[in-house]
């Protein structure tokens, strides 16, 4: 080498000492070019093959150790990382929410706003829809609208009517007026009562058809300002006349054609408590529409058999038999439509319940939200849950069977309305229906 730089340098009739000096310049820009990364600095490929491999052992704190090393860059992949993490990875989707929300800059925004809107996933735009919501930010009202007007899956559309209600975003109220439209009137469903429940938090008009929404928006869109407390209670009140009256269970109402009714029957469910709630369920069932699709669910508990699941896999329902005996009864295997048939046989199963056991509610909720078709689950109980660690058997608190329910739920996205018979378990049944979407009634 040194031979080949003297001899061009005589050549070229440059000095000998110049010539190296510019060969190692050469050298070391080539070397800076071809260089994949910093020492010490991985690619953001290898670091997220590291943090999904640490993710699928079941490893918190190594996925968390790499979720802060990634999110040190502002990076398009930080974005696709994440959404893969929380929802391919049974268990963490909180923390990819988290840092989905705090920890993305311009490039990872960019990449979120547009996965939200063209994801072939569906968990993937219910995700970034969702950290678009939790972000708080002007620059993601726009995805939220865009989300009401062009998304088709429903477990995607309740998050992005929740947002736009609890944001009161004004622009979204044309995009809302179209979806409840698109749905029709009469139609029976969750997210066609949210999408005019959030109308009437947002505008302040207690306005109830297609027509009227439209008339109001013509009227007072382009100048339109969020009103006060004060005027929202004084905003004048359209007809209700063309609504549907639907049936209820225990003044809860019924807003879907595809629902479970999770009943307790633990032992403190005996005798006036589940008498009076047999004789609710029979009213209730012959109040149903022929298109109405349905289930009944009974529970109590049983003595635990331990159960551990493999660390990061995705959990199943517990088996309905339990340490010998049967904790769970079903009216049918599915949702079955009101018939003649179906709800003569529902009623007999309904005469034919006992009271005993313990309280396995959260684990109730996880057979009713996996059935399949589900939009609504009604679960009706007098006290707190008594369900257990599925690895230890450990008892678990009232909180912590919330939070279960809820992490079941991320996916399914069902709507769940509590009651409370007797005022027991109220704040667990709160926490359950809030995180849901839902609402909790108390009944003495």
């Amino acid at each position: 080498m040194k031979e080949l730089i003297e001899g061009q340098a005589r050549r070229a009739k440059v000095p000998v000492n110049r010539a190296r000096f510019l060969a190692a310049a050469l050298f070391l820009a080539t070397s800076l070019l071809v260089a994949p990364a910093a020492a010490g600095e991985p690619d953001l490929a290898s670091l997220r093959r590291k943090l999904l491999s640490a993710a699928k052992r079941g490893d918190m704190d190594q996925t968390r150790r790499y979720v802060n090393e990634l999110t040190d860059h502002d990076d398009a992949q930080v974005t696709d990382a994440l959404l893969y993490l929380g929802t391919q990875r049974h268990g963490f989707y909180g923390l990819a929410l988290q840092r989905l929300v705090d920890s993305l800059r311009s490039a990872g925004l960019r990449r979120l706003q547009d996965r939200a809107l063209r994801s072939k996933r569906w968990k993937e735009r219910l995700l970034a829809v969702e950290a678009s919501w939790r972000r708080g930010e002007a620059s993601d009202d726009k995805t939220i609208r865009l989300a009401i007007r062009e998304e088709d899956d429903f477990r995607v559309l309740r998050v992005a009517v929740a947002a736009a209600r609890e944001r009161r975003l004004v622009k979204a109220i044309p995009h809302l007026i179209d979806l409840v439209d698109d749905l029709g009137e009469d139609d029976v469903s969750v997210v066609a009562h949210e999408a005019g429940e959030a109308l009437r938090a947002i505008s302040g008009r207690q306005l109830y058809t297609v027509d009227g929404w439209r008339t109001f928006w013509e009227e007072e869109g382009a100048g339109f300002v969020i009103p006060t407390e004060v005027e929202h209670e004084s905003a004048p009140r359209g007809p209700r006349t063309q609504l549907r009256v639907q049936p209820t269970f225990f003044s809860v109402q019924l807003l879907s054609k595809r629902a479970v009714f999770v009943i307790d029957v633990s032992g403190s469910m005996s005798g006036e408590s589940l008498r009076r709630v047999k004789q609710q369920l029979s009213t209730l069932l012959g109040e149903l529409s022929s298109e109405t699709r349905f289930l009944l669910l009974a529970y109590s508990g049983a003595t635990w058999a331990e159960r551990s699941s493999k660390p990061g896999a995705r959990e199943r329902p517990l088996p309905e038999t339990q340490g010998g005996s049967r904790w769970l009864k079903r009216s049918a295997k599915r949702l079955t439509g009101a018939t003649r048939g179906t709800i003569k046989k529902a009623r007999a199963w309904i005469d034919a319940l006992e009271a005993g056991g313990s309280t396995y509610t959260a684990e109730a909720i996880f057979h009713a939200i996996e059935t399949r078709g589900v939009e609504q689950v009604i679960l009706l109980s007098d006290g707190s849950p008594t369900d257990r660690d599925r690895a230890t058997g450990r008892s678990l608190s009232s909180e912590e069977s919330a939070r279960r329910i809820a992490e079941w739920n991320r996916f399914h996205r069902v709507r769940i309305d509590t009651i409370g018979l007797g005022g027991g378990g109220a704040r667990f049944l709160q926490q359950v229906a809030r995180e849901s979407g839902g609402t909790y009634t108390p009944i003495d």
